[in-house]
């Protein structure tokens, strides 16, 4: 949480970005990227320990 909150709170130009090539449409499919990824790891993390206990 603590790293969401300190890419939420940072605040990305344009010109940085011009330079580099990226755009600003790259930024929150990053995010959402991060987020899914997120989220199967958890669930797998999840299944993994339904299906331990239940052994």
């Amino acid at each position: 949480m603590s790293l969401l909150a300190w890419i939420a709170g940072a605040h990305v130009s344009g010109a940085p970005l011009a330079r580099a090539q990226v755009g600003l449409v790259v930024l929150p499919l990053f995010a959402l990227e991060f987020v899914v990824g997120a989220l199967v790891a958890a669930a797998a993390l999840h299944y993994i320990r339904v299906r331990r206990s239940h052994v």
